[in-house]
C-alpha cells in the first residue's frame, strides 16, 4: 500500500465487471472523489460515455487476451480541460492464476504531447519555407551523401529528387549545371 500511494501515478484496479476494487489517493484527486465513493463503482459513474466505452474495452482485451497494454489517450478532467495520459493496463490473477481483473496506471504526459506537436508543427513551417526558397538548400551527412534539398539546389545542380532518392549524391562532386 505505501509504494502505490507513493507512486507519482494514478493506480486502480478493477474486478471483472468492471467495478473499482482498490485505487490510491493520486487516482482519487484525479477524479474528484473521495475513495469511499469510488470503490464498488464502474468507469461509467464517473466519466462520459465514449470515454467510459474506451476503457472498458481495453480492460477486456487484457483480461481476454491476459496481455498488457500501453497506450496515450485522451482524459477530459471533470473541468473539461483536456489531458493526455499514458496508460498500462494489466490482468490481475489469483492464486491459481486466474484472470479476476484489470489493473493499471496511467500518468499526464500533456506537455511531452504539446511539445511534440510543437516540434513537428515547427518543422513542418521550417520545411515550407526552404521548400519555397529561391536559394539552394541541401542537408549533408558527415561522409558528404546528399540526405535532403530544396527543388531550387536541385535545378542548380541538374538533378532530380530521384536522384536525390537514390542515395548517391554527394555534395563535395556536385557542380552546377
Amino acid at each position: 500500500k505505501s509504494l502505490i500511494e507513493s507512486l507519482p501515478l494514478n493506480v486502480f484496479r478493477k474486478d471483472m465487471a468492471g467495478r473499482f476494487a482498490d485505487c490510491n489517493q493520486r487516482f482519487c484527486d484525479t477524479i474528484g472523489k473521495p475513495r469511499r465513493e469510488v470503490i464498488g463503482k464502474c468507469d461509467s459513474d464517473f466519466f462520459p460515455p465514449e470515454q467510459c466505452n474506451k476503457y472498458r474495452r481495453d480492460d477486456m482485451h487484457v483480461m481476454e487476451t491476459g496481455a498488457a497494454l500501453e497506450d496515450i489517450e485522451a482524459y477530459f478532467k471533470q473541468s473539461g480541460e483536456k489531458l493526455h495520459v499514458q496508460v498500462l493496463k494489466a490482468p490481475v490473477r489469483d492464486a491459481s492464476g486466474q484472470i479476476v481483473g484489470v489493473q493499471g496506471m496511467f500518468w499526464d504526459v500533456t506537455g511531452r504531447i504539446q511539445a511534440d506537436e510543437a516540434a513537428r508543427r515547427s518543422d513542418a513551417r521550417f520545411r515550407k519555407l526552404v521548400q519555397s526558397s529561391l536559394i539552394g538548400v541541401m542537408v549533408a551527412n558527415l561522409d558528404g551523401r546528399v540526405l535532403d534539398a530544396n527543388d531550387a539546389f536541385l535545378s542548380i545542380v541538374g538533378y532530380s529528387r530521384d536522384d536525390l532518392a537514390s542515395n548517391s549524391l554527394r555534395w563535395d562532386s556536385l557542380t552546377p549545371q
